[in-house]
């Protein structure tokens, strides 16, 4: 089972509720409780009591996750993994399950000859796992990102330039 056989209700998918990060103001993306639990360090993760976390889609903020009922938050330095969007991440993982980086997607595309997300994960492993709840820490699968590094890799082929530099 792959990581887009995690069934849906595993996930929380909820897009009509909305919230701002309380420390940046920028629209949140809702995460499983048990996302957030996995993936803040554990001498605070017996601090998560709410049900109700977001990941702030902010590249620049220090926050990760909060609760805006509470405006409890946790900053990427509580976090256990680099968050990829984040201008901090190093390194910048696309795949959190099989640990398979940016880095490694590139070198698939230009050293190996990956050209689909079926090369990519027969070359690196990434979007084969199945803990995205627990690992990826939008606590969903991995395959938007993966693509989207993939297509990347591909464009630098053609222009020479990446997204990062």
């Amino acid at each position: 089972m792959g990581c887009c056989d995690v069934p849906k209700e595993k996930i929380n998918n909820d897009k009509e509720e909305i919230s701002l990060c309380p420390v940046c103001k920028t629209e949140g993306e809702k995460v499983n409780k048990t996302t957030v639990v996995s993936l803040v360090k554990d001498e605070i993760a017996e601090s998560i009591t709410e049900s109700k976390y977001w990941l702030c889609k902010n590249s620049d903020c220090e926050v990760v996750y909060y609760n805006s009922d509470t405006n409890q938050t946790f900053t990427h330095d509580q976090i256990k993994v680099p968050v990829w969007f984040k201008t901090y991440a190093t390194p910048i993982y696309a795949c959190y399950c099989k640990e398979v980086t940016k880095d490694a997607i590139f070198e698939a595309v230009l050293e190996k000859g990956a050209n689909t997300l079926e090369d990519i994960q027969q070359t690196t492993g990434a979007n084969t796992g199945n803990d995205c709840l627990k690992k990826n820490p939008r606590g969903k699968c991995c395959s938007g990102t993966v693509k989207q590094m993939l297509e990347e890799a591909k464009r630098y082929q053609t222009e020479g330039k990446r997204n990062d530099e």
